[in-house]
């Protein structure tokens, strides 16, 4: 990209304040591209080359430029102008080059009037910064690639889709159904794990305390004590850390009836 630059006592008219409105812009493009690495941010494709069809060629574009120095990180968009004339198989490199550019003034010198910051291509590896290019686009770092890297988390439309598809928790079970006599007047009627993580656990038990020990497999206990009330008088199902579960069942109901209750977590 171009940097406008003056030397002062000739180009007077504004020059500052054009130079300033420059840096805004620039600044809080660069800065926002900061975090991220080096990558192609648009064109840059490998295609057959349009000259000579048994060779690649790799299309113009605009790529940033990441690297670090003296503790400081830097940040730069550059355009490149393009290659023709590559084998079908090739590895390539990007790299930075800033050339100044020159005007005569009509007072006959010739001064610098702007830093233009391109991306040149190399066949060996260059120093830092740079960006390897192949003959496989999918491989070619883009910002896409840059924006999903281990610091930064995004998904495709199509795996939004994917997990939008997903059953519900409550519609899938992970584990099969387990109908089981614990003691005489409990029955452990189901364990269900849904994609979530979520658990519920059914019960049916008559009147009654209950201590049932370890009956939660390892990989459904939770991580605290957990609860549920039901009813209206201060019935509940606590279930600990370790697997164990109390029943506190003081429903009315008649002598010899069972209730079903369950806990989530």
């Amino acid at each position: 990209m171009k940097r406008q630059i003056q030397q002062l006592g000739v180009k007077r008219w504004f020059g500052d304040d054009l130079i300033d409105l420059q840096a805004e812009p620039l600044k809080a493009i660069e800065e926002f591209f900061k975090p991220y690495y080096s990558c192609i941010l648009s064109g840059c494709k490998v295609k057959i080359d349009e000259v000579d069809n048994r060779h690649k060629m790799i299309t113009p574009g605009l790529v940033l430029f990441v690297w670090e120095e003296l503790g400081q990180k830097h940040s730069v968009v550059a355009e490149f102008e393009g290659a023709l004339g590559l084998p079908e198989h090739f590895n390539r490199y990007l790299q930075l080059e800033t050339e100044e550019i020159t005007r005569q003034y009509d007072d006959g010198l010739t001064k610098p009037i702007a830093i233009y910051k391109k991306a040149t291509i190399a066949s060996t590896t260059p120093s830092e910064p740079y960006i390897i290019i192949t003959e496989d686009n999918e491989n070619n770092p883009n910002f896409r690639d840059a924006l999903q890297s281990s610091k930064y988390r995004f998904v495709s439309d199509a795996e939004k889709n994917y997990w939008n598809e997903k059953y519900d928790s409550d519609d899938l079970i992970v584990n099969e159904q387990i109908f089981t006599g614990i003691d005489a007047n409990v029955w452990l009627s189901l364990i269900r794990k849904g994609n979530f993580g979520i658990v519920t656990i059914v019960f049916t038990a008559s009147q009654g305390s209950y201590n049932l020990s370890g009956i939660i497999p390892e990989p459904y206990r939770p991580n605290s004590e957990m609860s549920n009330g039901f009813g209206i008088n201060n019935s509940y199902i606590r279930a600990l850390s370790d697997g164990t579960v109390f029943i506190n069942n003081q429903e009315n109901a008649c002598m010899g009836s069972s209730l079903s209750y369950r806990i989530t977590f």
